[in-house]
């Protein structure tokens, strides 16, 4: 976690400290006016205000301003793009009175920075977000705190809007995923029969896109699937990258859901399986031929992967070694110069009382 605190005056100062001091789970970097740098041996801004805003704010995670809140407004304005991809934004007033999170609430977790921060310095922490503020279920924070991906913030949107309009929410969770804790009163469980029948906004937390045919579904994707891949040698890095989106595709599986990327170890070094785990940020695992041989399930055989790699199958078997013998949500695929597995591992989301 990359967090800074930056102030403007010598009062100011000695609250970023006293911040620091309090909060070190934080692990934030005090930033004060060269005037006081010394006076509070802290370091010093080098840079024009406007330049040191834009930097942190496209690589930190957490600002912090103590000062007013105009000032870190005007700031931080030019910088915003997306609640997905902006930081968490507070303000503190140079006495400590007020901590108010202006960015970033929810996905970013400025609200619960501001509570911490404000438990820690006896302010008041000024939380201005409906779902908070009249205590009810907010979808992106809960996704976060469980790891999901939100693939539409405008369905999130929707989702949050029927939640404070009082209208039930469908709940569908697939089959490899344990839910832990009881639901909000504002959300309905569903079976995945009565999910397709569902009328208002859905929540579908899937590795998969089980509803295509509807349009008022959240989707919060489980980062837990293997994908299985044998390829032949020196294939285009270019082309298994086109093949394995088809495949993923035509099977409705989501590209966020891809935990690794798994394989024989005679292709640990093949480069487009290299750069395909590379492109989709998740290790490659690879399986020796009697590790894949030992296996459990009902695979399709080959001899001639036999022939070649010493075991009659090589993306289904690494899929389930790799998912830990998990769901089966994709057999053999046959691609062009490729074959294509996937399996879910187990996950698990909660849902906590407060």
């Amino acid at each position: 976690m990359k967090s800074f605190i930056l102030s403007f005056t010598l009062k100011g100062g000695e609250t970023a400290a006293e911040i620091k001091r309090l909060c070190p789970e934080l692990s934030a970097v005090t930033i004060c006016m060269p005037g006081f740098a010394e006076q509070l041996d802290q370091a010093a801004l080098d840079e024009p205000l406007r330049v040191w805003v834009q930097k942190h704010f496209a690589e930190d995670d957490l600002l912090i301003f103590v000062g007013a809140a105009g000032i870190a407004v005007r700031l931080i304005a030019p910088n915003i793009k997306s609640k997905d991809t902006d930081p968490a934004v507070l303000v503190i007033d140079e006495g400590a009175h007020f901590v108010i999170p202006i960015l970033s609430g929810h996905l970013g977790g400025a609200n619960e920075y501001a509570s911490l921060i404000a438990g820690k310095l006896g302010a008041v922490p000024v939380i201005t977000t409906a779902t908070d503020v009249r205590h009810t279920f907010s979808v992106d924070t809960w996704a976060k705190k469980n790891g999901l991906f939100i693939a539409s913030l405008e369905a999130a949107k929707a989702v949050s809007a029927a939640v404070l309009a009082e209208q039930p929410v469908g709940f569908f969770a697939d089959e490899y995923i344990t839910v832990n804790g009881d639901l909000p009163g504002c959300l309905q469980r569903t079976d995945e029969t009565e999910a397709h029948a569902w009328k208002g906004i859905l929540i579908s937390v899937s590795a998969r896109n089980l509803f295509p045919e509807k349009e008022n579904v959240l989707h919060l994707i489980p980062q837990c699937v293997t994908l299985g891949i044998g390829c032949r040698k020196d294939t285009d890095p270019a082309l298994l990258q086109r093949e394995a989106s088809a495949a993923l595709e035509r099977h409705g599986i989501f590209t966020k859901s891809i935990a690794k990327i798994a394989s024989i170890d005679i292709k640990q070094y093949e480069k487009a399986l290299i750069e395909l785990a590379e492109g989709l940020q998740v290790p490659f695992e690879i399986f020796t031929a009697e590790a894949l041989a030992q296996a459990e399930g009902d695979f399709v055989s080959s001899d001639f992967v036999r022939s070649v790699a010493g075991v009659d199958n090589v993306c289904e078997r690494a899929a389930v070694l790799g998912s830990e013998n998990g769901t089966v949500l994709m057999k053999k695929h046959v691609g062009s110069g490729m074959t294509a597995a996937a399996c879910a591992a187990p996950a698990e989301v909660t849902f906590w009382e407060n």
